[in-house]
């Protein structure tokens, strides 16, 4: 993953919509150790972030995160605790 974190970085909004879907998709369907790792992710709060973005610039991102987290959340209760602490303190 530590690539993919690093392509979340990117200025480029396409890149960063690509890694959302890259990331979305591993987490369809994903068992807990995959849904761990991608919840330990330095960017998770990037993920937060682009679900709830306003800008127009960054609409395009919204749908792709919010698949993310929501399958994320699906299934876990330890992962949807941690989710709801994060976004409880933004």
């Amino acid at each position: 993953m530590p690539s993919l974190e690093e392509l979340m970085r990117s200025t480029d909004i396409d890149t960063v919509y690509y890694v959302l879907c890259t990331v979305e998709h591993l987490t369809t369907g994903a068992d807990e150790e995959t849904i761990d790792t991608i919840m330990e992710m330095d960017c998770i709060q990037d993920f937060i972030s682009f679900a709830m973005a306003d800008e127009e610039n960054l609409s395009q991102l919204r749908l792709p995160a919010l698949k993310l987290l929501g399958n994320c959340l699906t299934g876990y209760d330890s992962v949807a605790t941690v989710q709801i602490l994060i976004v409880e303190t933004h």
